[in-house]
């Protein structure tokens, strides 16, 4: 089962998962399976279907064309590459406008029972902050809530009370966030790094964890 969601771009629905069988269409139109409404996609911008062993996505000629972000590489979908490329696990679809792409985030799993839960679905660079920074204040009801959100931090001076204003912001700006977690990277070792704090959503500080707290590895922990 191949597993997409929805990380940049205007969609109803942001995750759709895909069964071996199926073969779907992305694009603006709203007949395709996966309908993104951003106006720099094409109506039939491109495919995802099984071949063999493989999940092969197709760009359908469209107009502002597509790529895939593997590895912090990004590979053109273009006639050099015959359109089309093989998708792995990990991957980023780039669709549209090259400066603000529709991003969408792939995740393949063998049947619908394999644990999807504990992978890498999204990251961010510290390179992207301009162009968030440049998209936040372009709406100014979003710049308002990140405002609002981040007040406390003003006032807080231990580092822990700190942490437990992060923590509370990211529940208020991520509504569909469960569990947050903040490690610290280790000064004199890039590999080793220090849970500093885990909440789940609704939990009272110092309570038991209603359920499991949130798992991270360092192989996790390079790909951030």
């Amino acid at each position: 089962m191949i597993v997409l969601e929805i990380l940049h771009g205007t969609a109803e629905q942001r995750i759709h998962r895909i069964t071996p069988t199926q073969s779907v269409t992305i694009g603006r139109a709203p007949a395709c399976a996966v309908a993104i409404t951003d106006y720099h996609l094409s109506g039939e911008h491109a495919q995802i279907s099984q071949v063999g062993d493989h999940h092969v996505f197709r760009d359908l000629r469209s107009t502002n064309g597509s790529a895939i972000e593997r590895d912090g590489r990004r590979i053109p979908i273009d006639a050099a590459a015959r359109w089309e490329i093989a998708l792995v696990d990990g991957d980023f679809i780039l669709l549209g406008n090259p400066a603000q792409p529709v991003r969408i985030a792939v995740r393949i799993g063998d049947d619908e029972g394999d644990d999807l839960g504990d992978r890498l679905i999204a990251s961010r660079s510290i390179m992207d902050l301009t162009a968030a920074q440049a998209t936040l204040e372009s709406n100014t009801a979003d710049a308002l809530r990140v405002y609002k959100a981040l007040q406390p931090l003003g006032a807080r001076l231990e580092p822990t009370e700190v942490l437990a204003a992060v923590v509370a912001a990211t529940f208020e700006l991520m509504t569909r966030a469960t569990h947050v977690a903040i490690l610290l990277r280790s000064d004199g070792d890039k590999d080793r790094f220090a849970l500093a704090i885990s909440r789940e959503r609704g939990a009272t500080p110092g309570a038991p964890p209603k359920s499991d707290p949130v798992r991270a590895s360092r192989a996790v922990l390079r790909r951030v």
